[in-house]
């Protein structure tokens, strides 16, 4: 079949990520979006390529690092910088497990990890162990990587589960020959971070005279830590603008307000007192204790012997200042001193991968091909982040009467009763940072055949893949019991003066009290038999119609071990709880039509059913329109539904059962209060994992144009829209009981009405609806002084609404800066990539440039609704530009040379700390710490 130029440039362009001009191929493959094997250039689905010389031309080494250059991607906290720290961050606070250590994942759309697809060669992988519900993007070769397809569109008509937001599917190479080694270097200008790559990539033999070809690819990573103290911008004190931090935990203690120690429950100051803090202490507000002699007081809860008069002053210790409520909106720690603990945050973690490719492929016959695939990574990660905080009587805080460290405040501060021991809030600096390592192993190994028996196209695969991982303590981590022990001897000082060390034995006692070990394990594996068949099955008047059918059979399990069942209490440790090895069958059939209807106008229609072992069955369709009435124009559309199953975690996590602890009113019998039935009543509650749940549910359609008037400019635009309903969310029974008609589910009644239980924990409450529009323009032309090729890439998100319960009213998310409720993912109204390729000769030119428009800035993240002075409330766009340039003009060899973040721009100044979202004054969910970087990539074919 003759190929028209605009259905080149449909495919190519709506691909929006390789140069315009290519050579038709007659080849019959299947894309990502179709089971029904045609000539590549003829797919009229908004599939996004990206190959691997652009890869290569613009210094990415990591899936990580791709993905957040897509336009179509989210940009929310499952990245390596925000999942350390024990999950610190609550990265995974809607997915029922946390553990999201160590990986990284795309979310298409904005709509989580847990609902876009990542396939390898166009089968599953194994989701990362410690989660157990998205594939690690560390695990995936790229090195081996010929190209990536992007769909954007739902899919789960074609592959099932998880393709809400859309499909990402990495392709290997295949058929190579010869033996090439490659190295790579990504060194910061400003120190920190750097990044080194060699890969070595072997092929033998072709399928027509040998009857064979062998791959193997071998590649070794290492990214180095990149520390908050490195870089300026992440700063979290900037008074000036608004920002503070919100804490006491200082290098040096702070007294702390409790019942039966020093400082009592609160000690008033006199209104307008002076404190040396660095600023002028403002009165405050008249408190609820009234007045004290007739004046007006501020009432605190903690001072610092640093910040009281005749002490040294908060500003002797680094990165330590006087805390100021006037920016945060809580004066009951004027007195004190705050600690900037963001600065010891690591902004890139090392990270070392090691990735595996053997492929062996054997001509079966003239028509018939098999292959045995393994690929398999080892990943490892070391986060490190501030050290830990001593704030509760529980965790040995209080210092005690007559040990010689004693802060004795008598005559400074109102109050203070010297025969009681002392309440700390320290920040132990000397008990080191808190490091952990996260190892990840991940493996698959496929046998399979294609070919083409009867007049059908045939595909059929069995694999079993598995991810393992597992996270351990290194340093920093303190036994509860221990340390308190050490505490109680009084050696240890938390009040050390500038230039004074802690002593030998307190030392001593510090490193006896820590623990080191194992944090928590987990593994996914993933077993599955799968075929396809296709083939024209006949002519109709506008031309072929083609189908295909396909079987999808597979077993999929997760465990996960909580490993602080096996130690004492951590101070600063958090895990989730054991899950048992939990398992499910699952069976799916699918079919395709490809229905020419009248000429240049074809429908695809799709169905697939799957059945799962623990939640039953659903059926999703697809109906796909391309309409191309004219060579220069092409239509297109599609409509459809979706699902995404429920994830190991909130099916079959253990539920806790338990009662209310105060007495409430049954909202059926008893809406008014009173003492009648139903009413001052305690009944049972149940949470955490729910058999129940059922999957997540989408609607979405698209429709698209593009238009090629010639062959130097292209340009499409695809209208979309997804809705997802039955989102899994945790609820509480309190909140079940408040939404008595929405949830009235899950307040199970018995025969005569009263309640029997509530049930809270993991449920089919939330739903998110979100449309927008995807923009590709294209040119290619041809000049003088060589060949230029400029595209642009770009989502324009219109709208993002969600909310936490079926019944209540939308809430739109564009822009703002996000929220505990609806998660930290962030929706930007407009992103996108662009760039300039110039080519002449051996020599070629690239520059790249990414967009992420501006959003509100997070006014209220303290929890006091005040609005600092100073305070920018919009974060500003962010802008970086690339440059590249590569030369061939040596036999065999490929050298290229760049400059990632050609004008060295910081991140936008955001006005948050890291307690919600990783960044001190700036946003990891958009801006890149390292600043301008040098690359260097010589790769050298030998044979």
């Amino acid at each position: 079949m003759k190929l028209t130029l605009l259905a080149r440039t449909a495919a190519l362009l709506c691909a929006a990520g390789t140069a315009f001009a290519q050579s038709p191929t007659t080849q019959r493959v299947e894309i990502t979006g179709s089971s029904i094997k045609r000539i590549q250039t003829e797919g009229a689905l908004p599939v996004q390529i990206i190959r691997a010389e652009e890869i290569a031309r613009s210094g990415i080494t990591s899936a990580e690092q791709l993905v957040a250059t897509l336009s179509a991607n989210g940009n929310g906290v499952d990245n390596m910088i925000s999942n350390q720290g024990g999950d610190f961050l609550n990265s995974l606070i809607n997915s029922g497990r946390s553990g999201n250590n160590g990986s990284a994942a795309a979310s298409l759309r904005g709509l989580g990890a847990q609902n876009t697809l990542v396939l390898l060669n166009g089968r599953r992988v194994a989701a990362h162990g410690l989660n157990g519900k998205s594939v690690d993007l560390n695990s995936v070769p790229m090195a081996a990587i010929d190209r990536i397809e992007i769909l954007k569109d739902g899919a789960s008509a074609i592959y099932g589960t998880d393709a809400i937001g859309g499909v990402i599917n990495f392709i290997l190479k295949r058929d190579y020959t010869g033996l090439e080694a490659s190295a790579f270097a990504d060194i910061t200008q400003a120190g920190g971070g750097h990044i080194y790559r060699g890969s070595l990539v072997f092929g033998t033999g072709t399928l027509e005279s040998s009857g064979f070809n062998f791959l193997a690819s071998l590649t070794v990573d290492k990214q180095d830590r990149l520390r908050g103290s490195q870089r300026d911008f992440h700063n979290g004190f900037q008074p000036e603008r608004g920002l503070a931090p919100d804490t006491t935990g200082t290098p040096f203690a702070t007294i702390a307000q409790a019942a039966g120690t020093a400082l009592g429950a609160r000690f008033t100051y006199p209104a307008g007192t002076v404190l040396p803090s660095g600023y002028v202490q403002p009165p405050g507000t008249v408190p609820a204790g009234g007045f004290t002699q007739g004046l007006p007081v501020t009432t605190f809860n903690r001072v610092s012997p640093h910040n009281l008069p005749g002490g040294p002053g908060c500003e002797t210790a680094a990165n330590t200042y006087g805390y100021r409520g006037d920016v945060t909106g809580f004066h009951n720690s004027d007195a004190t001193c705050t600690y900037d603990y963001g600065k010891d945050w690591s902004l890139q973690q090392p990270v070392d991968r090691l990735n595996f490719v053997g492929r062996g492929t054997f001509r079966l016959g003239a028509n018939h091909t098999g292959f045995v695939e393994l690929t398999a990574a080892k990943v490892t990660s070391k986060a490190e982040y501030t050290a830990n905080q001593i704030t509760t009587a529980a965790r040995g805080a209080n210092y005690p009467v007559g040990g010689p460290y004693y802060k004795d405040l008598t005559g400074l501060v109102p109050g203070f009763n010297n025969t009681l021991p002392i309440r700390i809030r320290w920040r132990c600096l000397e008990c080191g940072p808190r490091r952990q390592d996260t190892e990840s192993e991940t493996m698959r190994l496929m046998v399979g055949a294609e070919g083409v028996v009867a007049g059908w196209d045939y595909r059929v695969g069995v694999s079993t893949a598995s991810s393992k991982a597992s996270t351990n303590y290194l340093d920093g981590y303190l036994d509860e019991v221990k340390f308190k022990a050490a505490m109680d001897t009084g050696l240890i000082n938390p009040w050390l003066a500038p230039g004074q060390t802690q002593t030998a034995a307190a030392l001593a006692l510090i490193d006896g009290a820590k623990f080191r070990g194992a944090l928590y394990g987990g593994e996914a594996s993933l077993k599955q038999i799968d075929a396809v068949v296709s083939r024209e099955l006949f002519d109709l008047p506008a031309g072929k119609l083609a189908g295909a059918l396909g079987l999808d059979i597979r077993k999929e399990s997760f465990q996960f071990r909580d490993g602080t069942s096996n130690h004492p209490v951590i101070i600063g440790a958090g895990s989730p709880a054991t899950l048992d090895k939990a398992d499910r069958d699952i069976t799916a059939v699918f079919g395709e039509l490809q229905v020419p209807i009248f000429k240049n106008f074809e429908a695809q229609l799709a169905v697939r059913n799957d059945k799962y072992s623990d939640f039953g069955g659903t059926t999703n369709p697809k109906i796909g329109l391309r309409w191309q009435p004219m060579p220069q124009l092409l239509f297109r559309g599609s409509v459809g539904r979706g699902f995404h199953a429920p994830d190991f975690g909130p099916l079959f996590e253990g539920a806790t059962q338990g009662q209310f602890t105060s007495d409430i009113d049954d909202p059926v019998l008893c809406p008014n209060g009173g003492t009648g039935n139903g009413c001052n009543i305690r009944p049972a509650t149940l949470n955490g994992g729910n058999p129940n749940l059922r999957p997540e549910k989408s609607k979405q359609w698209s429709v698209g144009i593009v238009v090629a008037p010639n062959d130097v400019i292209s340009a499409s635009v695809d209208l979309w829209q997804v809705e997802v309903n039955d989102r899994i969310a945790n609820r509480t029974p309190q909140e079940v009981l408040d939404n008595p008609v929405a949830l009235a589910e899950y307040i199970v009644r018995l025969p005569d009405g009263t309640i029997d239980y509530v049930r809270g924990g993991w449920l089919n409450v939330a739903g998110d609806k979100v449309k927008g529009a995807d923009v590709n323009v294209t040119l290619n032309f041809n000049t003088g002084i060589g060949r230029f090729a400029a595209k642009l890439d770009g989502t324009y998100l219109d709208s993002y609404k969600t909310r936490k319960l079926s019944t209540d009213p939308w809430s739109e998310r564009v822009g703002e800066f996000g929220d505990f409720d609806f998660l930290w993912d962030l929706k930007l109204r407009w992103k996108h990539s662009a760039s300039l390729t110039w080519t002449q000769g051996p020599w070629s030119a690239t520059v790249a440039q990414t967009y992420s428009t501006g959003y509100k800035a997070e006014v209220d993240g303290y929890g006091s609704g005040v609005v600092p002075p100073n305070y920018s409330t919009k974060v500003s766009s962010y802008t970086l530009h690339d440059a590249s340039l590569t030369f061939t003009g040596i036999k065999n060899a490929t050298f290229t040379l760049g400059i990632k973040n050609l004008f060295d721009k910081d991140p936008s100044f955001s006005g948050h700390n890291v307690d919600n979202v990783a960044g001190a004054g700036w946003d990891a969910r958009v801006g890149n710490p390292r600043g301008r970087a040098f690359t260097m990539r010589v790769n050298y074919k030998f044979f």
